[in-house]
């Protein structure tokens, strides 16, 4: 795994702030226009790879990530800053900024995999409980949709709750880095990385239980496990 991805996640997060202090609107007015409209800031037309976007880098290949599924349309992968063990983001393999900016067709595709992801995780990690939120903007690190799948916590002991890193606020961060170069995102988000080995033991996991739903469907999918 590269070091080199996560600064760009910081500088990216620095960007926004730097971009909404100075464009901040009126009070008494509303930016629920952008909810519906894609962002002009973006160097590429909606649905294209934006060069600048952390997450077409790693549909394109270009980055790593622990992969778990992917199709012709969406892949998913591990978030280097887990909220809890297992903490996955689903993203479309097309670039749009937000879930209101997806063609019908593409959401469709989005809501047929995540049943099937949250199936999988749930069976992996052996917690039948999950959050599954998307940030709009807000608290949105990444300007590419996506899905968080976070685990709930396990509160059968203190040890166990413990040990997991935990925010109030999923933010999505992919790709590895090492301690010193990821020290600027761990303190805006107030997570730890996710260890490598730890990470290609849940990829397993999670891949098994996916082939297992498969293979019970009597199909083996177009999902490259």
């Amino acid at each position: 795994m590269t070091s080199h991805l996560i600064d760009r996640f910081a500088t990216r997060a620095d960007e926004h702030a730097a971009l909404a202090s100075s464009s901040s609107p009126p009070l008494g007015t509303t930016s629920a226009g952008n909810l519906s409209q894609p962002s002009t800031s973006s160097t590429s037309r909606p649905g294209t790879p934006d060069p600048s976007c952390a997450f077409c880098a790693i549909v394109a290949g270009e980055e790593p990530a622990h992969l778990v599924y992917d199709d012709e349309h969406a892949v998913a992968f591990l978030d280097i800053l887990p909220i809890r063990r297992g903490h996955l983001l689903l993203i479309p393999k097309r670039h749009y900024e937000r879930i209101p900016h997806l063609p019908d067709d593409l959401s469709s595709h989005l809501g047929r995999v995540l049943p099937k992801l949250c199936r999988a995780l749930c069976r992996a990690t052996g917690q039948p409980d999950l959050n599954l939120v998307s940030n709009q903007g807000y608290a949105q690190v990444v300007p590419h949709a996506h899905f968080h799948l976070v685990p709930a916590p396990v509160l059968a002991s203190s040890s166990s709750s413990s040990s997991s890193p935990s925010s109030s606020s999923p933010s999505s961060v992919a790709g590895a880095a090492g301690p010193t170069t990821s020290r600027r995102v761990r303190r805006l988000l107030g997570r730890e990385e996710l260890d490598d080995a730890e990470g290609e033991t849940l990829v397993a996991r999670i891949r098994d239980e996916l082939r297992k739903e498969a293979e019970a469907e009597g199909n083996g999918g177009r999902a490259k496990l």
